[in-house]
């Protein structure tokens, strides 16, 4: 009988723990994107998502209202900058929505966030489309989870950017969906001081060097594996002609 006891306490335990653990929010991966790389890099983060317990669903930004932007989401925007600072034009619909000035600034008060920007510091306004939405997000109201990324296409491969971010996205992003306390949180958070701070690029070397450029979509990217991606870069066939900006490669 005592056994009995026992085996219910700890079911209902592991019930509690489950339910501790679980979804609370909505969790939304939202890009903007030319020629595919910043949609693949959003799928590739969708695919990864399971592996960490979290249901996340991805989509054109342009297909922000059918995708529930609502309030309590939890959104992942993944973008890049095209021609002379240009957003693609699947996010077109949404830049002009959050550039209205009459917007209200709690619009978006209990959204969470977090914004990657892809561009090119060989053209002008550099990851234009990426600083935009992150900061008219804290204009209207959002709450910045993790710090931003801006993968620089001009310094090598999106992957060094990219990488690193995504790495250290996970911890973070079940904390913001309510699935752990910041303390219990499996995967690390950044440091406090890093907060604010642009990811910093990880080269091959193995020494640490500062990053924070967002890089064009270029060519579309291919997925080898749901936690790393291959980003071919703009040069390469099919990449966009010449005259378009390199930070376009989305």
């Amino acid at each position: 009988m005592q056994g009995g006891s026992e085996d219910k306490e700890d079911n209902a335990a592991a019930g509690e723990q489950k339910m501790a653990n679980a979804q609370q929010r909505p969790c939304l991966v939202l890009y903007g994107s030319a020629t595919g790389n910043a949609e693949e890099i959003a799928r590739a983060i969708s695919q990864e998502a399971p592996n960490y317990g979290i249901d996340a669903q991805y989509a054109c930004l342009d297909q922000f209202k059918k995708a529930e932007l609502a309030p309590g989401s939890v959104c992942i925007f993944v973008v890049s900058t095209t021609g002379e600072g240009e957003a693609p034009e699947n996010c077109s619909r949404f830049m002009r929505t959050i550039k209205k000035k009459t917007q209200k600034p709690t619009m978006f008060q209990e959204i969470l966030f977090t914004c990657c920007g892809l561009g090119d510091t060989n053209y002008s306004n550099f990851c234009n489309t990426g600083k935009f939405v992150n900061r008219r997000m804290c204009e209207l109201g959002a709450t910045k989870f993790y710090k931003e990324c801006e993968a620089d296409e001009g310094v090598g491969g999106l992957e060094q950017f990219i990488e690193p971010w995504k790495d250290g996205l996970w911890g973070p992003l079940r904390i913001a969906l309510g699935m752990d306390d910041a303390k219990d949180a499996m995967v690390a958070a950044p440091a406090a001081e890093e907060a604010e701070t642009p990811v910093t690029a990880v080269p091959s070397s193995g020494v640490q060097a500062k990053g924070g450029a967002s890089s064009g979509d270029g060519v579309a990217a291919a997925v080898q594996s749901p936690s790393r991606l291959t980003l071919r870069p703009a040069g390469a066939a099919g990449a966009l002609p010449a005259g378009a900006n390199g930070s376009d490669l989305a």
